[in-house]
């Protein structure tokens, strides 16, 4: 990959929930995104973090022909 993944909603254009608490991130069983340190600054340096419920969501976060499975070792 040449960046990271930046996307806020779901391939169907579902809005991907963020601005979550720490104590809500940390209990949440539905998808989300954070900016890394809650600083806007580090949404350029870092992209956009997402909980495993985003990834496993079948709305799909990932760009049509892009797969997880084949991206991780």
């Amino acid at each position: 990959m040449k960046e990271n993944l930046k996307v806020e909603h779901y391939r169907n254009r579902d809005v991907i929930p963020t601005s979550l608490i720490n104590s809500l991130w940390a209990t949440t069983a539905s998808g989300a995104f954070a900016v890394y340190d809650d600083a806007a600054a580090n949404q350029d340096v870092y992209r956009l973090l997402y909980n495993w419920y985003t990834v496993d969501d079948p709305r799909e976060l990932f760009p049509a022909g892009w797969d997880l499975r084949t991206k991780c070792i």
